[in-house]
């Protein structure tokens, strides 16, 4: 008589991953990018925005003198209105692209950006040699308190 191994029913695994940077690789990082590119990851580290936050932030969201932003919920993932307290990285940040658009924060030669994941980011991370690194990892490594203290200037 065959006898047969009883059928199990497996549950299958959340497909987790959680990938952030040390403070090393962030200043290596920060080091090759442009500068354009540097002052969004900066805002990013500094504040746990995700890449389409940034691109699409406005200066009616920013309250500098309250040290404040804020994402519409419509923008933000659970569709809630997310407040954003800025910390001295993030406030040095939005001082230096100040009047360069009249309407959006980041922008590259005088125009919006419009996507955040593109070569030069992507080559900048070669360079740093760092690896297996998505944009969206900068909020892991905001919220790991893995950000560093250089300023946009730099």
């Amino acid at each position: 008589m065959d006898q047969k191994a009883p059928k199990v029913k497996l549950y299958k695994e959340a497909k987790r991953r959680v990938c952030w940077i040390t403070p090393n690789q962030t200043k290596a990082l920060l080091a090759e990018l442009q500068k354009h590119q540097r002052a969004m990851v900066l805002f990013s580290l500094a504040t746990g925005l995700r890449p389409g936050n940034l691109t699409g932030l406005s200066w009616s969201q920013v309250d500098l003198g309250r040290r404040t932003a804020w994402v519409h919920g419509d923008d933000a993932t659970n569709c809630d209105d997310l407040h954003v307290s800025l910390n001295d990285i993030a406030i040095d940040v939005l001082h230096c692209p100040r009047g360069k658009h009249q309407e959006r924060v980041f922008t590259y030669k005088g125009k919006p950006i419009n996507w955040a994941n593109n070569r030069g980011r992507r080559s900048a991370l070669v360079r740093a040699g760092v690896s297996n690194f998505r944009w969206h990892d900068l909020c892991h490594t905001a919220r790991a308190g893995c950000a560093s203290t250089v300023r946009c200037g730099n």
